[in-house]
């Protein structure tokens, strides 16, 4: 039986898969969140850092997300 570490999402390193665990952000991100697919379950890989910092883009169900860094403190990923 594995041991499996819990980080937040906008922790994870830029190139690596992760699942997602939970989702704990208030109510308006979330429903945001569930309408891209960032669903418990979900497969997600941090494909970029603004250089500007702040902001992050997200290759989630295919597609790349870009979203602001303070949004993802909630959602806690394990690595896959």
């Amino acid at each position: 039986m594995g041991c499996f570490i819990m980080i937040s999402l906008n922790n994870i390193k830029v190139g690596k898969e992760y699942k997602v665990s939970s989702l704990k952000v208030n109510k308006n991100i979330l429903r945001r969140f569930l309408d891209i697919g960032l669903i418990p379950g979900a497969r997600i890989k941090k494909v970029l850092i603004s250089p500007f910092k702040g902001i992050s883009a997200y290759l989630i169900m295919d597609s790349i997300i870009a979203i602001r860094d303070k949004d993802v403190t909630g959602v806690i990923v394990e690595y896959v």
